[in-house]
């Protein structure tokens, strides 16, 4: 009889413990996500009326975005007239973003995502840009304070036009020294180590400026002050406030539209330079187009003026999801009710052994 009642409550008691750790088998959570399912959720919708200054964007409307086929439903597909300001909030030093972008056309120093912690004005940002010295993508980053100093971190030949890659992007203050050795990277206190996965794989490691995540923070995503807009598709775009490792970033990759069957993207690991990645102060770019390996890169006046409407009120606001949790529900859900069921039908034995 104690085995008997035993059984049915020990499914009982796992369904339940199912539904309440779903999250934590599946993964971290995001802090952000935008699936673009045909809106942009709570960001807002950003055109340019001015370079070279922050009051120079300004809220628009959205009309030019329109949605097609992503890696997974729907994506966004941006005209280059129009660009997005997210609403995250992150206050760690840690912290990892992912997303799909398929490029219409690569030019020198176009910009996806962009993280600025005291505007562009202040000049220190983090901006994981379609070409900087023949890498793309490169995340692109500037420090001012305590010293003046860029680094680039990369891979040539990733990304080319009309091509789905995805794109994750890992900070860790606490990367360990040897994975840092490897690539010849050192940290200090105010510099942080970043890994950047294409597909899932890792492909570069560099570091990038302390500090940057804060309340005063803002995420953009295809807008600077200086160059074009982005053209092209985006989607599956997620932040976390935690350094995801290299399992996590896999499944990510798989969880968010990845083909399991995908081979490392190929191209040469090696830096730009022989300083691990560093490009010097005073560097410039060159309008001459640079034949990679998986497509071209054209140089390009990446700085026009441009006449835009008055902006209107943004639309839409869309919650924070999981990118694992429709499966992990589902499975906790499934294993509830199959608790649920052989609970049942032991009572219901129980009663008709006294009838």
């Amino acid at each position: 009889m104690k085995k008997q009642i035993f059984l049915p409550f020990a499914a009982c008691v796992l369904g339940i413990i199912s539904l309440l750790s779903f999250q934590t088998v599946y993964g971290a959570t995001p802090t952000a996500t935008y699936t673009f399912d045909g809106d942009y959720g709570d960001a807002k919708a950003i055109e340019r009326e001015a370079y070279y200054s922050d009051e120079g964007l300004v809220e628009s409307d959205g009309s030019s975005f329109t949605y097609s086929e992503g890696q997974k439903g729907q994506c966004i597909h941006m005209n280059g007239t129009e660009a997005l300001k997210l609403n995250v909030n992150m206050t760690t030093e840690s912290y990892t973003v992912s997303y799909w972008l398929k490029p219409d056309r690569i030019t020198n120093c176009t910009p996806s995502l962009m993280i600025t912690p005291y505007g562009f004005i202040d000049e220190t940002f983090i901006n994981i840009t379609l070409a900087v010295d023949n890498i793309s993508p490169n995340i692109w980053t500037h420090m001012m304070y305590p010293y003046d100093e860029r680094n680039s971190t990369g891979m040539p030949g990733l990304l080319s036009n009309d091509e789905w890659l995805h794109i994750t992007m890992v900070v860790d203050e606490n990367m360990s020294f040897d994975l840092l050795n490897e690539y010849g990277v050192t940290t200090d206190e105010y510099t942080s180590g970043v890994s950047l996965y294409a597909n899932g794989y890792l492909v570069a490691v560099g570091k990038v400026p302390k500090g940057l995540c804060m309340d005063s923070t803002s995420y953009w995503f295809g807008v600077n002050i200086w160059d074009d807009l982005y053209t092209g598709y985006v989607d599956e775009l997620y932040f976390y406030d935690e350094a995801l490792d290299e399992a996590a970033v896999k499944e990510l990759y798989l969880q968010s539209g990845g083909d399991p069957d995908a081979k490392k993207p190929s191209g040469s690991t090696k830096p730009n330079n022989d300083g691990g990645g560093f490009r010097p102060n005073g560097g410039s770019f060159e309008d001459e187009y640079v034949e990679l390996e998986q497509g071209t890169i054209s140089g390009s006046n990446n700085h026009l003026n441009m006449e835009n409407a008055a902006p209107i009120a943004t639309q839409g606001v869309e919650s924070t999801t999981n990118a694992y949790s429709e499966a992990a529900l589902l499975t906790g859900i499934g294993f509830f009710l199959l608790s649920l069921g052989l609970l049942l039908q032991y009572i219901k034995k129980k009663n008709n052994s006294y009838i």
